[in-house]
């Protein structure tokens, strides 16, 4: 019976099930898209963020640099962890007049590469003079600064350069006053993929860093370290406390959660916040959903008055409007998945289309990190969505059932 009074007619009732049905449809599968894209942002970012930073960071308690960086890397290493030492610090990159802010990294090239699984072009014939002091820089600096393999670049640190200003503003006049720029050979230009790591950062060796910030020689500013497994390093962590020269009371560790708790947790509130937003679609479906059953229950008073008088239970009756209510949750639920998934597989398509009519890029990759807009379908998010779709549904007909339950006999025959 409550597949019966579903079937489409000929009547505005029947236009306002299938809007209402519609409705529900649309809600479900807005819903899966804009989670799905959360969630591939969300598993995004991750992945680039595991690609440019280590799992975890270990820094020096007592001073700013750590002094056996090698011995802390072997503690890692008897962990069965991979570590790097390097410094990474502020710089300024020199280009005719003009003094552009980069970022250099510091570090040995063999183990950066492996690290950050850096994909490099590198120049031929590199003589021994140029590899002492290489630079490797990305494709986005290359094209800003007009460079290529084999082209010299001239760094300075803004520490430096605040010095020789304060001295030759004071008329005095130090070792400073006299020191140029130190200046790389581009050896090699890298891509990661990273917008924001690739258009600011500079790689040199670990001992040209040194020279370059003025640092000890055979110091690292911070370890890099690398674990099996990024979710799971208790174990290892707790090995490591033990191994730690000096014991790991004159060590900070730092794992890439902590580093970056705050974004997370603000991408994990604001896919919160969209769920919420985008749930009332459905929610309005579901009152859509109640105001058409009961429609159709004061349509067809004389057919339920008839059915009660031939010994059907308010029970009964109640229920064959429930199980309208549950069913178009279900067949809403199902054409939304449909529809989502859909949607999903065609984003980049779509998206090139809206690019294409508004003449602009829509996810710029400065603001946003990616080419091509990412999506990650959670099984969970989607029984998550349909179960409350369903639940929403079913109860938008609750009132509706009750209505049916309490009409009597007689007086629904007599009035119609």
């Amino acid at each position: 019976m409550a597949k019966r009074y579903l079937r489409p007619e000929r009547s505005a009732v029947s236009l306002i099930a299938a809007i209402s049905l519609l409705g529900v449809v649309i809600g479900v599968a807005v819903l899966i898209v804009v989670l799905a894209v959360f969630s591939g942002f969300t598993a995004l970012m991750r992945e680039k963020l595991l690609d440019t930073r280590a799992h975890f960071q270990i820094y020096s308690v007592s001073s700013n640099v750590i002094a056996n960086p090698r011995s802390v890397v072997s503690s890692i290493e008897e962990c069965g962890g991979r570590g790097m030492p390097l410094v990474m610090a502020p710089a300024l990159l020199q280009k005719g007049g003009e003094f552009i802010p980069k970022k250099v990294l510091a570090a040995d090239f063999t183990e950066a590469e492996k690290h950050f699984r850096l994909k490099v072009s590198r120049a031929q014939n590199i003589d021994p003079v140029s590899a002492a002091n290489s630079a490797w820089i990305s494709e986005e600096i290359a094209t800003e600064c007009n460079l290529k393999t084999g082209d010299r670049i001239w760094l300075h640190t803004p520490e430096r350069l605040a010095r020789i200003a304060t001295e030759r503003l004071s008329g005095k006049s130090g070792p400073d006053s006299e020191v140029r720029a130190q200046s790389f050979s581009v050896t090699g230009i890298y891509q990661i993929g990273k917008y924001d790591f690739d258009k600011e950062t500079i790689f040199i060796s670990l001992e040209a860093g040194q020279k370059l910030f003025e640092l000890p020689h055979g110091t690292a500013l911070t370890v890099y370290g690398w674990m099996p497994d990024p979710f799971d390093m208790d174990s290892e962590f707790t090995a490591l406390a033990t191994k730690l020269p000096g014991g790991a009371n004159h060590f900070r560790v730092y794992t890439w959660r902590q580093l970056n708790a705050q974004m997370f947790g603000m991408l994990q509130s604001q896919k919160s916040m969209m769920f919420f937003i985008f749930f009332f679609i459905v929610l309005v479906a579901a009152f859509s959903i109640g105001n058409t059953l009961i429609t159709i229950v004061f349509q067809k008073s004389r057919e339920i008055g008839l059915q009660k008088a031939l010994g059907a239970t308010p029970f009964s009756m109640m229920r064959v409007f429930v199980w309208q209510g549950m069913l178009v949750g279900i067949l809403g639920s199902i054409g939304g998945i449909l529809l989502g998934v859909t949607m999903l597989k065609l984003r980049n398509d779509f998206m090139a289309l809206l690019e294409r009519i508004s003449g602009r890029e829509l996810f710029p990759k400065e603001m946003y990190y990616f080419d091509s807009l990412p999506a990650k379908i959670e099984v969970g998010d989607v029984g998550l969505i349909a179960v409350a779709a369903v639940l929403l549904c079913t109860l938008g007909a609750v009132l509706p059932a009750l209505r049916a339950a309490s009409l009597e006999p007689a007086r629904a025959l007599r009035d119609e």
